[in-house]
């Protein structure tokens, strides 16, 4: 009897000492997410400027589990992204489909932008017109355009022919890139 107790008590001591190391590791994530995100909030509220002008990202904070919150503004409100018992303030009731992709696209150009496309990077997007209107694809198709003058190599993926045959023309019109078609086809 006193030989398992003896194990229960170090197991129990291994246990709080994770405990406390997944504790700290939190920390640190959470510390390391608020300035990532504050070194990214003007990038990011530059594109969505041009992706989706009526969204901005007002506020950002640190919730209790070190988390990195924000607030976003639309259309002069300010939406919040988690339940608040008054639904007109949801994000998921008040931004498209589009709108949301338009901000989570700001977030991943900004990350690139930032950390730096350059030669060494091969950057893949898959459909990033997604629920997209007619002028935030074109925008989305110039946004690619110079992006790919940075990168090493630059993979679009889309179902939209449409949306591929202008990116299509925008790279050959350049002259600046070589560009493949690769089709897939389920016949």
């Amino acid at each position: 009897r006193a030989e398992i107790q003896s194990k229960i008590d170090e197991i129990d001591k291994k246990f709080r000492i994770l405990i406390g190391e997944t504790k700290a590791i939190d920390i640190r994530l959470g510390k390391y997410a608020q300035d990532v995100f504050a070194n990214q909030i003007e990038k990011i509220n530059e594109l969505l400027a041009i992706f989706a002008p009526n969204i901005l990202i007002r506020k950002i904070s640190k919730n209790p589990k070190n988390y990195v919150t924000f607030t976003l503004n639309v259309h002069g409100n300010d939406v919040y992204l988690r339940t608040t018992g008054d639904d007109k303030y949801e994000a998921k009731y008040v931004l498209s489909e589009g709108d949301r992709n338009a901000l989570a696209f700001a977030f991943f150009l900004a990350q690139l932008e930032i950390e730096g496309a350059t030669e060494d990077n091969i950057i893949v997007f898959d459909d990033p017109i997604s629920s997209f209107d007619y002028s935030r694809k074109l925008l989305t198709i110039n946004h690619l355009f110079r992006l790919s003058r940075r990168c090493k190599q630059m993979f679009v993926l889309s179902h939209d022919l449409h949306f591929y045959k202008s990116v299509y023309d925008k790279f050959i019109s350049s002259g600046e890139k070589s560009i493949q078609q690769i089709e897939i086809s389920n016949n």
